[in-house]
């Protein structure tokens, strides 16, 4: 079986389309946060028809906001879903309208995984690609790199995450500090595991004089935080 070295590799490939509209330093924006779909991509799948079948039963009915995703989440069996009826698959199988779909994608994840990926404007970063032709071809090739938990073990996992970024650090040596974490990056993925989220103090991001004196939240409101933080003892990494 591959080990996490080979799937790292793997990943650090399709950061090669990236080069020109984005600078290396830059690449995370884009191959984290596509790591992450792309896993929950996977760990989703077997249970996909359930939720399917169990949002269309639902659809418009008592159920809505917190309380469908709870229901979702049972039918999923786990503490995140997707009831979008899209997976990488399809995606990959309608090049014209891939940004259309993979916002819709996203969309279609339970709320607390989609206010990550809101959090870190990840939408402008497929625009980006999108104006720059080639975000079919990343999707493409994320569609190939196999992350089902039968193939990656959650730990096999974080170690990808670990040596990603271990590289994209590297490549921000100008902006030292300025870098994803895993906790960060896959809050929700802790939801499987109980890590623990991402905490924003909600004080000073809306005030913008706190903003102006806290360089962290700056980067963090730009989709970058600082340094990467182990869990602490006793907790199960998220990865």
């Amino acid at each position: 079986m591959p080990d996490h070295n080979y799937f790292s590799n793997l990943i650090w490939q399709i950061a090669d389309l990236l080069r020109g509209p984005y600078r290396p330093p830059q690449y995370e924006r884009v191959m984290l946060p596509m790591t992450v779909i792309r896993r929950f991509d996977c760990v989703l799948a077997p249970t996909r028809a359930k939720v399917l079948a169990e949002f269309e039963k639902r659809k418009g009915g008592k159920l809505e906001g917190d309380a469908l995703d709870s229901n979702l989440n049972q039918a999923a069996g786990q503490r995140f879903h997707n009831h979008s009826p899209l997976d990488f698959e399809k995606l990959k199988g309608d090049p014209d309208n891939i940004e259309k779909h993979l916002v819709s994608y996203i969309m279609g994840l339970s709320k607390n995984v989609r206010d990550i990926f809101d959090f870190f404007e990840f939408e402008a970063e497929i625009e980006r690609m999108r104006e720059a032709n080639i975000l079919y071809l990343v999707v493409s090739k994320f569609c190939d790199v196999d992350l089902h938990p039968s193939t990656v073990p959650n730990e096999q996992m974080g170690l990808i995450f670990k040596n990603l970024i271990r590289r994209f650090k590297e490549l921000v040596s100008e902006t030292a500090g300025d870098h994803f974490t895993p906790c960060d990056v896959i809050r929700a993925d802790v939801l499987q595991h109980r890590h623990r989220h991402l905490r924003l103090d909600r004080h000073q991001s809306q005030d913008p004089a706190a903003q102006g004196r806290n360089p962290a939240l700056r980067r963090a409101r730009r989709g970058r935080t600082t340094g990467f933080q182990p869990p602490r003892a006793g907790m199960t990494p998220i990865y």
